[in-house]
């Protein structure tokens, strides 16, 4: 049982990690320059744009797809349920995984513009900094939670754990990605 409870949630990361990591790495190289409109410039800022919408979706697929690739090697109790969905659920799943991603960080985005805040960065000081520090790491997470909720029925003790390791390793990421040159701040 734990083994379920830890490394299953952990599988669950992954289609979100691949996604994500796919989407800063095209911002980075500015592929698909057409799509990197805002969705609303004044509601959510310059970086919330089309091209999110369309590339977190298609990297969570193929998130999806190595999620399975890795769960053949892994014990009959460490899984995620994607093996058991239909094809076309697969990719209803894989593409609501990414558009759940990038639309839960549209309220937070929100609030930043309502408060002066650029886009990409936090509050300069004040009591609202750590909120938004934290809604930056937790929104996107949640998003994702949701949509395995709705498609794979996890209960709350698996969900739970991704929602902690998921802060965890969206700082993670975010970090890597900063080292390496992709992102240009660390959170």
């Amino acid at each position: 049982m734990l083994a379920h409870n830890i490394f299953v949630p952990m599988l669950l990361l992954v289609p979100a990690i691949i996604g994500g990591v796919l989407h800063s790495m095209v911002i980075h190289v500015r592929w698909f320059p057409w799509l990197a409109t805002p969705i609303h410039r004044r509601w959510f800022g310059a970086h919330k744009t089309w091209r999110g919408l369309v590339v977190m979706p298609v990297g969570c697929l193929l998130g999806e797809y190595l999620t399975i690739g890795i769960e053949h090697v892994l014990p009959p109790t460490i899984r995620t349920g994607l093996q058991g969905l239909s094809p076309g659920m697969l990719v209803i799943c894989g593409l609501s995984l990414g558009l759940g991603y990038m639309l839960s960080e549209l309220p937070n985005s929100f609030l930043k513009r309502r408060l002066g805040v650029a886009e990409g960065m936090l509050p300069d000081n004040g009591r609202w900094r750590p909120w938004f520090l934290l809604a930056d790491q937790v929104d996107s997470v949640i998003g994702c939670l949701v949509v395995c909720w709705l498609f794979l029925g996890f209960g709350l003790p698996v969900l739970l754990m991704a929602l902690v390791l998921g802060v965890g390793a969206h700082l993670l990421v975010n970090a890597s990605l900063y080292a390496t040159g992709v992102r240009s701040r660390p959170v």
